[in-house]
């Protein structure tokens, strides 16, 4: 934490948004959460409690496709249903949706997914969407099959109890990509001019496969869908072998208009450390923020990666130098100290960042009070502080630290 708090490096992550570059969507759906509960919920008056097993596997489902497409290097968001039923999938350009056991759809819904992959949107679900309407009536027969290009089919209450998959699923026009044990898994069929996935199965597996590192199947099947339709970040991260670095989570980070992002690595508790390759679509300068090193300029690094130790790196267009203070070399006490910098360098005009301000007075004590971390937006900041009538007399010190590169700059005031 008090690398976090005094060097602003949750700060400057703060500043930034979560990268969602393929435009991926979640679906979140009450209705959906209410009928997994419905099919099996049950309710124990003496203590107000609840219970139903079908509701937990929807939550570890959700959580297994969160986990996946990090383990997968992809960022994405959530969207509700009732932006879904707004318009929101086209209106808001997302290219990607993803319906996570969404047992409950409304027919509004249904006909916004509709156009949504007809005008050229990917939509990838897991077993047994829109069998519920939005009220959590069972629907007399499942929406969505034209879409997913198979047969129509009703489903009872029982069947949707902690279900594996769909037994009796048939392709009409749909191509079956995968088949296990005589079943099919995936089946893709192209709707309009957009693209339809639906696996046969669920990722309610998938967080306890993390924990015990037997996910890579699991993995590699998302992989090679995603790979179907060239949904690759901009970001990879291989071993030494070329492979995918599956035991290293990826989180990456950016703010419109910014010369800079930021890259979060979270190796895996278990394995041994080791040395991964980062590739990237541009050439950038990268920085190691936690260990305050510049890395070099280009396309691909050679990253050492710990069991357990997160780590944080700034990708910049340019390098950033040095920091320019404005501020006044001398004041009397009680008299506000007006400071404004400018982070200076190749990468700095449209730099968001943050400068860690730290300051000391003439006995070099450190003054919590009137240190701060500071935003720095298109490469400039201010920061001001209001002396104390009693504070000491005597020269005064003010550390600047820009936190992506750890550049310094000291400058020093007269109080009076």
């Amino acid at each position: 934490f008090d690398e976090l708090l005094k060097r602003g490096i949750g700060r400057l992550v703060g500043s930034y948004e979560p990268d969602n570059e393929l435009k991926i969507a979640i679906h979140f759906s009450y209705p959906s959460i209410h009928g997994a509960w419905i099919v099996d919920g049950k309710i124990f008056p003496e203590t107000q409690n609840n219970d139903s097993e079908t509701l937990k596997q929807y939550n570890r489902n959700r959580d297994g496709w969160v986990k996946i497409l990090h383990d997968a290097g992809l960022g994405f968001g959530f969207i509700s249903y009732s932006s879904i039923k707004s318009g929101g999938l086209l209106s808001d350009g997302y290219k990607v949706l993803i319906l996570p056991m969404s047992y409950a759809l409304s027919d509004s819904e249904v006909q916004q997914i509709e156009a949504f992959v007809r005008q050229g949107g990917i939509l990838i679900a897991d077993a047994l969407p829109g069998v519920m309407d939005d009220h959590t009536r069972i629907r007399s027969e499942r929406t969505l099959s034209d879409v997913f290009g198979i047969r129509a089919q009703t489903y009872t209450r029982e069947e949707l109890i902690t279900p594996a998959g769909e037994s009796n699923l048939k392709a009409r026009e749909a191509k079956v990509l995968l088949k296990e044990n005589k079943v099919s898994q995936i089946l893709h069929y192209n709707f309009g001019m957009g693209s339809a996935y639906l696996l046969n199965y669920f990722m309610d597996a998938y967080p306890e496969e993390k924990l015990n590192q037997t996910n890579t199947s699991s993995l590699r099947k998302i992989r090679k869908l995603l790979a179907r339709e060239n949904l690759e970040s901009s970001i990879l991260l291989t071993t030494g072998k070329g492979e995918p670095a599956n035991g290293v989570e990826k989180y990456s980070f950016s703010e419109q208009g910014s010369s800079a992002r930021l890259l979060g690595l979270l190796p895996g508790k278990t394995g041994e450390d080791e040395e991964i390759n980062l590739h990237l679509d541009q050439s950038v300068h990268l920085y190691d923020i936690r260990n305050k090193k510049y890395l070099g300029e280009g396309n691909d690094f050679k990253i050492k990666v710990k069991i357990s130790v997160p780590e944080l790196f700034g990708l910049v267009r340019g390098t950033i130098d040095n920091i320019e203070v404005d501020a006044p070399s001398m004041l009397s006490r009680g008299e506000t100290m007006k400071l404004d910098f400018k982070v200076a360098g190749e990468g700095s005009a449209d730099l968001r960042s943050v400068v860690r301000i730290d300051v000391y007075d003439p006995e070099g004590a450190y003054t919590l009070y009137y240190s701060d971390n500071c935003e720095v937006v298109n490469g400039s900041g201010t920061h001001n502080f209001s002396t104390a009538l009693n504070d000491l007399p005597g020269q005064w010190k003010i550390k600047l630290t820009e936190v992506i590169s750890s550049t310094e700059k000291e400058i020093k005031f007269q109080l009076q």
